[in-house]
């Protein structure tokens, strides 16, 4: 009985570091969206502007406890998967840019010993290649992460995006 007290007390912070590392390790979470203008439109033969010229971009941030990027696989937006790309901001806290409504500055900061991930929207997935399923139906403009850790998914919901002023490109 000695015996298994020692070796509990032994390989209990090692096991409850174990379940600990089942989910990801999200504590908070900010998510906007920047209409930016290129500089140059494309055109058709005639001169006419093809599409709106308009790029939108979805600007995710995620605070986490972990050294190690996000897992996170996928987003969704407004019906459209992307896959993600994580990137760690060293120097917080970051100006993540001018709210639409009200021109103030949007920053993002951070609890101390914890660490920020930008998520960088890549590739939009084709419907049907890989689809996000979810069992909720999504209110327009809410973001959906899926996680995935140790073949266990993980999805978190988050409020619909802030709106950033754009940048125009020339």
């Amino acid at each position: 009985m000695k015996y298994l007290l020692i070796t509990v007390s032994l390989l209990g912070p090692f096991l409850l570091s174990a379940l600990k590392a089942q989910k990801p390790s999200f504590c908070k979470t900010w998510s906007f969206v920047k209409h930016e203008s290129p500089g140059n439109i494309i055109g058709d033969e005639n001169g006419q502007p093809v599409g709106n010229g308009q790029i939108t971009r979805y600007l995710i941030y995620v605070e986490t406890t972990s050294k190690n990027p996000p897992p996170v696989k996928r987003l969704m937006v407004d019906g459209k998967t992307f896959e993600t790309t994580a990137f760690r901001i060293a120097k917080t806290p970051v100006q993540a840019g001018l709210r639409v409504s009200d021109e103030a500055k949007v920053i993002v900061k951070i609890s101390k010993g914890h660490y920020l991930w930008m998520l960088e929207c890549t590739n939009i997935i084709p419907n049907g290649i890989f689809p996000l399923t979810y069992k909720k139906q999504l209110d327009k403009g809410q973001v959906l992460l899926l996680s995935e850790v140790k073949g266990k998914k993980y999805y978190l919901l988050i409020a619909a995006p802030t709106e950033l002023q754009g940048d125009i490109y020339m």
